[in-house]
């Protein structure tokens, strides 16, 4: 399951004098493992949260920067790829259903509590082909060259 919601996080500081409150932001939850009663609380876990203040292109340079040297940033130590999976129409929830994630060496597709792993990538090759046919990514020669070797497939 997934949800949007706006909402301030634990994180956030508020000066005990502020008559404002918190600041909200947009957050992006999963539920991983949804009970089977639909009535019983729900286990959420956040894993995005934006705001709706206005980024410049350099601001989005200094933030690609960090995330991608960074040694402690998820995003160098993984490749993955991640895709949203809008619903159909006819749906009774029309908007995001669901994702196609591509981690390490594995393609899943969870739509709602559903995951399922669609594509075991075994070479290098394999995995660039499934980010070009199931992402739309297409990598360069000197991009493919530029995966780390400790970061590569067979």
């Amino acid at each position: 399951l997934i949800r949007l919601q706006h909402r301030p996080i634990a994180e956030t500081h508020t000066p005990a004098d502020s008559t404002v409150g918190p600041p909200k932001l947009w957050c992006y939850d999963v539920c991983y493992e949804p009970p089977a009663d639909e009535t019983a609380e729900k286990n959420w876990t956040t894993v995005y949260c934006f705001t709706e203040t206005e980024f410049l292109p350099q601001d989005y340079e200094l933030m690609s920067w960090f995330t991608s040297t960074n040694p402690r940033s998820f995003f160098t130590r993984f490749v993955t790829c991640t895709k949203m999976v809008m619903g159909e129409d006819g749906d009774e929830e029309r908007g995001i259903v669901g994702n196609i994630t591509l981690f390490k060496d594995a393609v899943r597709e969870t739509i709602g509590a559903k995951r399922t792993v669609i594509k075991d990538c075994k070479t290098e090759d394999e995995r660039v082909q499934a980010l070009a046919e199931i992402f739309g990514v297409h990598l360069t020669q000197e991009e493919r060259d530029g995966i780390p070797n400790d970061r590569r497939l067979a």
